[in-house]
């Protein structure tokens, strides 16, 4: 297996899944895949119970991943792990965003040489104290501030910037609004 080729299929695969194109991942499933989502109950066993569950699922969420960074760890000759950190904020119909700090691992296997994602794992950091180093020994403190890990659901302006990015502000950020001829000032 080639680790750095299955790191940057895992980051294609990964970008293509929050554009809404779930292709590519369901067609890179093992048929024995074990998929764990971020949310409670969000296990599937099986790529075929995966492509019912994603055929069924209908939204109106757009996605924008930053941050990226990926690492894979050899397991064998024949199986990776390949590990993604990233930034994912979603963007609901009424323009509200929320941002969570989120984790995804591929686990590949080969088999008579066509690598396929055995287990896909997705999770959403938590906010933690910085004075508990493993054990949350804080947490309470930390948990009735932050009920869940990222940013609260806000209503968003969102705006391209001048480097072609997508700019997401906080309404009750903005004071003053001005045009420019195709741009304009805030």
């Amino acid at each position: 297996m080639e680790y750095r080729v299955l790191e940057t299929r895992s980051a294609d695969i990964l970008t293509k899944y929050y554009n809404n194109e779930i292709d590519s991942f369901l067609n890179a499933c093992h048929e024995d895949i074990l998929w764990i989502g971020p949310a409670e109950k969000h296990v599937i066993r099986t790529r075929k119970a995966l492509v019912d569950a994603f055929s069924q699922e209908e939204h109106k969420l757009e996605f924008v991943l930053s941050d990226l960074k990926v690492f894979s760890i050899g397991l064998t000759e024949r199986s990776c792990e390949v590990i993604m950190f990233f930034i994912l904020d979603t963007i609901w119909p009424d323009s509200s965003v929320g941002r969570a700090d989120q984790r995804m691992q591929f686990t590949w296997v080969s088999e008579n040489g066509v690598e396929k994602i055995k287990l896909c794992h997705i999770s959403n950091a938590i906010k933690y104290d910085e004075r508990d180093r493993i054990y949350p020994v804080h947490y309470e403190e930390i948990y009735k501030k932050n009920v869940c890990s990222g940013e609260r659901r806000t209503k968003r302006v969102i705006v391209n910037g001048v480097d072609r990015s997508l700019v997401f502000l906080d309404r009750s950020w903005i004071a003053y609004v001005e045009s420019s001829g195709s741009h304009c000032v805030i």
